[in-house]
């Protein structure tokens, strides 16, 4: 009876650290696929200012 107990708590145990193992490698993927997508997106330098939406008040054409 013992034995069953003590297999119980250790599969119990094993689920419950592959679910949080599992749910670590899931969050830092998305971290990572995270930072890789921001740092694509971002320059390093600002570049020109762009034009202004053609519908916008502050655009004036020349």
């Amino acid at each position: 009876m013992i034995i069953l107990i003590v297999l119980t708590l250790v599969f119990a145990l094993i689920s419950v650290l592959g679910a949080y193992l599992t749910t670590a490698a899931v969050a830092a993927g998305e971290l990572r696929r995270a930072n890789t997508h921001r740092r694509t997106q971002v320059p390093d330098e600002p570049g020109p200012p762009g034009r202004p939406h053609p519908r916008s008040e502050d655009y004036r054409p020349e």
